[in-house]
């Protein structure tokens, strides 16, 4: 099921979907450590999107994001994937252990 999520006090500059979609990620930790990982975004926008990382990042930190735009995670094909770069907003612990980034897109493409 997918929600479209919008509230007259949020600042965002699109609607944003709660959907998730699987992918990758590399980023530079807030050592200075480059790393990739596996990622599950919470959800997406037209200006960015939100995900969790088992690690802290910068605000200002460099992202490269790919994503399979399916939410099938038994299809491990590669039917649609779109490749983005970004910054980070912010970055927030979660109760489990993980960090929300928010990431604002500033150059994507389908591949």
């Amino acid at each position: 099921m997918t929600t479209v999520v919008a509230d007259i006090r949020d600042r965002r500059k699109s609607p944003r979907v709660n959907i998730q979609y699987h992918g990758r990620v590399r980023f530079v930790d807030t050592n200075g450590v480059k790393f990739k990982t596996d990622i599950i975004v919470d959800n997406v926008s037209a200006n960015g999107l939100y995900l969790r990382l088992p690690q802290n990042v910068a605000q200002g930190s460099q992202a490269w994001v790919s994503l399979r735009l399916s939410t099938d995670t038994e299809d491990l094909s590669n039917k649609l994937v779109v490749a983005m770069r970004g910054v980070a907003l912010r970055a927030e612990p979660m109760s489990d252990g993980t960090w929300g980034v928010a990431v604002a897109f500033t150059r994507y493409r389908v591949l």
